[in-house]
């Protein structure tokens, strides 16, 4: 599940910890049961999604600007954020 796999990750990669702090902060509670921060590499951060429905609403989000208020809070390089379905 989504939970199990947001504390599996927090142990194995800091860069992406920090970003999850910044994801728990900035994302609504609809999509952010639903959705998690999965992988940060060559400043590409990738979010796995539970359905389709979470993905349009949380590609709308990124539209309205969570890239960039990720990027504000992240000390690491983050570029684009790619969203997929589980």
């Amino acid at each position: 599940t989504i939970l199990e796999l947001r504390k599996s990750l927090k142990k194995t990669n800091k860069q992406l910890t920090q970003i999850m702090q910044a994801w728990d902060l900035h994302v609504p509670a609809h999509i952010h049961k639903n959705a998690i921060p999965t992988s940060l590499r060559g400043g590409i951060l990738e979010i796995t999604v539970d359905d389709s429905p979470t993905a349009y609403q949380l590609n709308q989000l990124i539209r309205a600007g969570l890239l960039n208020t990720l990027q504000t809070n992240c000390s690491s390089t983050l570029k684009k954020i790619k969203v997929r379905t589980a």
